[in-house]
């Protein structure tokens, strides 16, 4: 069983009304399109197109290390106790 936390922040918190889920998956690890998948189903595609808009931070609780998801990296594989981030990209200087 792979155990997930995701929070949202922005825009997609608004929309679920939450600031953080927590989804389990069978098996030793999941892709982040299998996350997003569940979140679309969950909240429907409006909530699953702003989220794929923001900033995706993964958090390692094995080594407490923080990663940047880029693009494209939806099968990326993301281990039991991780943590998503979905955050409002910021502009200005």
């Amino acid at each position: 069983m792979t155990t997930i936390k995701v929070q949202y922040f922005g825009v997609p918190r608004l929309l679920t009304g939450k600031a953080r889920d927590v989804f389990s998956f069978p098996g030793d690890g999941v892709t982040l399109e299998a996350i997003l998948a569940h979140i679309g189903e969950a909240y429907g595609p409006q909530v699953l197109r702003e989220c794929r808009r923001y900033l995706i931070v993964a958090h390692d609780p094995h080594t407490g290390r923080q990663h940047r998801v880029s693009p494209g990296a939806e099968g990326c594989l993301l281990s039991n106790g991780w943590t998503l981030q979905f955050i409002t990209p910021i502009t200005g200087g």
